[in-house]
C-alpha cells in the first residue's frame, strides 16, 4: 500500500539517512527533535508513552493512541510529528550502519528476512524509541497491517523547483495538508530531496 501510494503521488518513501536528517530539523547532536530534554520546562512535546513504560499509560499528554496531526509544536523544518505518534517507514532495508563517515548512505540491498527500517517512534514508544538517533525494524509485507505505522513521502529536487517556479501544481491532497519543502542541499543534485508535510498515515 506505501509503495503504491508513492507511486501513484509521483513521490517516494524518504531513505534512513533523508528522514533522520530532516526529524532533527537542523539540531545536530541534539538527543530530540527540539532539543536535549525530552519535556524542556515539563512541556510535553510528542505523542509518546506517558508513565511507567510499558504497562501503565496515564495518556498525560491527552491521547490514548494516535493524535491528529500538528497536535504538538513542529520542529525547526516546520515538520510536525517526527518523533512520536507513529512511527514511520523508510525505503531502505534494515541492517547494520557501514563502518566510517559516510555521505548519504542508502541501506543495505535487501534483507534476509524482509524488516524495513521504521523511524520516528509512537504513541506507544518510550523516550528513548524517539530520540532522533533511534530505529526500529518492521516486517515488510503485504499481509502485515500495524496501527503504530504511518510513512510521509518525499519530493525529488526537481520537482519541487518547479513547485517554486509556478511550473508545477501541488496535488490538491499536498496543498490540503500545507506541504512544506525542505532541501537536502548536502545531496547529489539528482539526489536532493524535499520531505512534504503529508500526514503519517496508517498502513
Amino acid at each position: 500500500d506505501v509503495r503504491a501510494y508513492a507511486t501513484w503521488a509521483g513521490k517516494r518513501l524518504p531513505t534512513e539517512a533523508e528522514f533522520e536528517f530532516a526529524q532533527r530539523g537542523g539540531l545536530e547532536r541534539k538527543a530530540y527533535a527540539w532539543g536535549d530534554e525530552f519535556k524542556p520546562a515539563g512541556r510535553i512535546m510528542a505523542n509518546t508513552f506517558q508513565g511507567h513504560f510499558p504497562d501503565k499509560n496515564t495518556k498525560e499528554d491527552g491521547h490514548a493512541a494516535a493524535a491528529p496531526v500538528g497536535s504538538f509544536p513542529p520542529n525547526n523544518y516546520g515538520l510536525y510529528d517526527m518523533a512520536g505518534n507513529v512511527w514511520e517507514w523508510c525505503q531502505d532495508w534494515y541492517g547494520t550502519y557501514p563502518g566510517g563517515a559516510v555521505t548519504d548512505p542508502q541501506g543495505p540491498a535487501t534483507n534476509p528476512i524482509g524488516w524495513k527500517v521504521i523511524r520516528g517512534g509512537a504513541w506507544e514508544a518510550s523516550e528513548f524509541d524517539c530520540r532522533s538517533a533511534s530505529r526500529w525494524f518492521e516486517g515488510a509485507s503485504p499481509f502485515i497491517s500495524d496501527f503504530i505505522i504511518g510513512f510521509r513521502v518525499v519530493l525529488v529536487a526537481e520537482e519541487q523547483r518547479q513547485f517554486a517556479r509556478g511550473q508545477a501544481t501541488m496535488p490538491p491532497e499536498d496543498a490540503a495538508l500545507g506541504a512544506v519543502g525542505l532541501q537536502f542541499g548536502d545531496r547529489q543534485a539528482d539526489r536532493n530531496a524535499g520531505v512534504t508535510g503529508i500526514a503519517a498515515r496508517a498502513v
